[in-house]
């Protein structure tokens, strides 16, 4: 019985680790993808000022970061995506939301499925953005039928 613990232990870790590099994996394909994708130019959004980030991400949840959204319009329609920004010593949350609100960043987005998108810019303002699923989680990313 005492073995059994450990052994459990063992494979639940294991699974967590395989489903993590399997996540980063089909993210960085699609990343890779978008690259030839339409370009559209979004709006940067307020978002969560002080955002903790999914619940899987093993240091993604101690990262100190500010959540922003952008909007995009796709054939009349409007879509939103997300990404995160690392908030160094010294960045007040509030005072990054009010700075990024309204900047124009170009967004690569799937023909096949508008609401799918990615920033081709790695920066804003000077700060890196952030858009893998150890930053933001799925549920938000992309909505439920992407």
């Amino acid at each position: 019985m005492q073995i059994i613990i450990p052994i459990l232990a063992a494979v639940v870790l294991l699974g967590c680790m395989v489903y993590m590099g399997v996540r980063n994996y089909r993210y960085s394909l699609l990343e890779q993808r978008s690259q030839e994708w339409p370009l559209v130019e979004a709006i940067v959004q307020k978002g969560e000022p002080i955002y903790r980030g999914p619940f899987l991400a093993l240091s993604g949840g101690k990262i100190p970061k500010s959540l922003f959204g952008y909007s995009y319009t796709v054939d009349g329609l409007r879509h939103f995506g997300f990404f995160a920004v690392y908030r160094r010593n010294g960045i007040d949350a509030l005072q990054m939301q009010e700075q990024f609100a309204g900047q124009k960043v170009s967004v690569r987005y799937d023909p096949n499925r508008p609401n799918r998108s990615f920033v081709v810019e790695r920066e804003v303002l000077g700060e890196p953005i952030y858009q893998n699923p150890n930053w933001i989680p799925a549920s938000i990313r992309f909505t439920a039928n992407s």
